[in-house]
């Protein structure tokens, strides 16, 4: 892509943002591995653009997503009570 300096993404694990992901690696809160990160930030540094004699340096874009999951199963529950 033209214009870009640099990409980097994120991983936020619900204490700190990491570089890299792993999930193979127990969850801070849960204990649980095989999970998401609970959110993934970019960040898109643009490449610096001449101004006259000097260049000039943009702020980085950042884009932070929410991963927000919800724990689904395909056990049934069977209803109890009601006996006789």
């Amino acid at each position: 892509m033209s214009g870009v300096k640099g990409l980097t993404f994120s991983n936020y694990d619900g204490t700190q943002w990491r570089d890299s992901w792993d999930s193979t690696t127990a969850d801070p809160t849960s204990g649980l591995t095989n999970n998401l990160p609970r959110a993934i930030k970019v960040q898109i540094q643009l490449a610096t653009r001449p101004s006259g004699g000097a260049a000039t340096v943009a702020a980085p874009v950042e884009l932070v997503v929410p991963i927000v999951v919800q724990a689904r199963t395909n056990h049934t529950q069977q209803a109890s009570g009601g006996g006789q």
